[in-house]
């Protein structure tokens, strides 16, 4: 028997919190310094020193104060919701909870991510980002006057995710010396002054991991220039969306000597695919390419140089697919007969032929995966035909299907277990069960 709870041994009392509601949890580490330690240490904790949220259901939002004051010093990661519906956080919410993330979370938080549907209308003054954040997101647009005054101290920012229509370039005297990855979504005007981007880029130049999106919202013969790719020697991962043209300085690709993984939708103006690929010819530690839907020429062409490529991805992202795209471009990869792929994505091209798929998987001789998301009819005699082509080589492939294309066409797998056993597991066919994701 005890007579008081701190009697039991510090197993027992994270137990018994692990049954506590966070408000709760908190008014018992509110009472004595070796209770708020146990609440901290256990599992009860855990999870939200990972990710904070406001709002959060069952908590008042005065109550979010409470609970930073108390444990704010251990929060690494806080994510605030704002006008999402009648879920978020209003302007004068919006404020104090910036202002209880200074005080409280200064030292500890790590990762903030911001989520809204509109601008949010605060006072530049009113997001105090704290110096010590690596990783900012900011799932909302947001003022350019706003995001100077909430990024002028993070000087030890690793990766800032934009979702916004005037990007850090506006930004071009900030400076943030650790700065590794960037996304982000920029729009041109006539004024947009691409020196200034130019610098901003030459300021950053530990670049590993770039995503932009570039919009043009005018007529006229205003070019989206790449000078500025020449300044990031360290990138590895480049992705790019591209809508307006004409595009200029693509002799800058040649640059990026380290790129391992390129993606670019420049679908307006199929002749940037071919300029890109043309320049990114002397990068050999290529590895992976995603093209919407581009030209057959270009397409043999380009992959033709790349000598590690293992990766392919060629998608209309569920766009309804390309008129011009069809099993004659598939059919155009069974000339890559020396091509590193082992691993290849194909989606919406709801004209493929599975004689098609065959040719590809005979002349790809290294090709090990096949991603599929289009109607194709892969009957026991399509699949007797890969075995055979695959037997032949020695090699195994797995073909995976997208499932909601399967459960469209009705197709039934019953038959696979059986051929697979009769003609040695040469052929697997799996259904994905997660949507197409090509620009991850």
């Amino acid at each position: 028997m005890i007579d008081n709870i701190l009697q039991l041994n510090d197993d027992c009392l994270m137990r018994i919190m692990g049954h506590l509601k966070l408000i709760d949890l908190c008014a018992v580490a509110e009472t004595c310094t070796h209770l708020k330690w146990v609440a901290v240490a256990g599992e009860a904790f855990a999870y939200r020193k990972k990710t904070y949220g406001m709002p959060q259901n069952g908590i008042k939002f005065k109550d979010h104060r409470r609970i930073l004051k108390t444990f704010g010093n251990f929060v690494t990661t806080v994510t605030c919701i704002t006008n999402f519906s009648d879920i978020g956080l209003n302007t004068r919410q919006m404020i104090s909870a910036f202002k209880w993330l200074e005080v409280y979370c200064a030292e500890s938080l790590k990762h903030i991510n911001i989520i809204g549907m509109e601008k949010i209308d605060l006072p530049p003054s009113a997001i105090r980002l704290m110096p010590k954040l690596q990783r900012i997101d900011f799932s909302m647009p947001i003022s350019d006057r706003m995001l100077r005054k909430a990024l002028w101290n993070c000087n030890e920012l690793v990766e800032l995710n934009l979702m916004m229509y005037e990007g850090p370039f506006h930004l071009q005297d900030h400076r943030f010396p650790q700065l590794e990855k960037l996304s982000n979504r920029v729009r041109l005007n006539r004024d947009t002054d691409f020196n200034k981007i130019e610098t901003f880029f030459r300021h950053h130049t530990k670049l590993t991991s770039l995503s932009t999106q570039f919009l043009i919202n005018y007529h006229g013969d205003r070019a989206i220039d790449f000078a500025f790719l020449k300044h990031l020697p360290d990138l590895k991962k480049l992705s790019l969306i591209l809508v307006g043209e004409p595009i200029v300085g693509t002799e800058a690709f040649a640059y990026l000597k380290n790129l391992q993984e390129f993606s670019v939708d420049s679908s307006r103006d199929k002749r940037t695919d071919a300029l890109i690929l043309e320049n990114l010819a002397s990068v050999d530690s290529l590895v992976k390419l995603v093209l919407e839907l581009p030209e057959v020429g270009h397409l043999v062409a380009g992959i033709g140089r790349f000598k590690k490529l293992s990766k392919l991805e060629i998608s209309s992202n569920g766009v309804y697919p390309h008129g011009t795209f069809d099993n004659a471009n598939i059919s155009s990869l069974s000339q890559l007969r020396d091509s590193t792929l082992t691993e290849l994505e194909i989606g919406c091209i709801k004209l493929l032929e599975p004689e098609s798929i065959v040719n590809v998987v005979r002349n790809l001789n290294k090709l090990k995966i096949l991603k599929l998301y289009c109607e194709t009819e892969l009957s026991e005699t399509i699949c007797l035909r890969l075995a055979n082509v695959c037997s032949s080589q020695r090699r195994k492939l797995i073909i995976i299907l997208e499932k909601e294309v399967v459960d469209d066409m009705n197709f039934d797998f019953d038959y696979i277990g059986t051929f697979n056993k009769n003609h040695g597991s040469f052929v697997e066919v799996k259904i994905d069960t997660c949507p197409l994701k090509l620009n991850d």
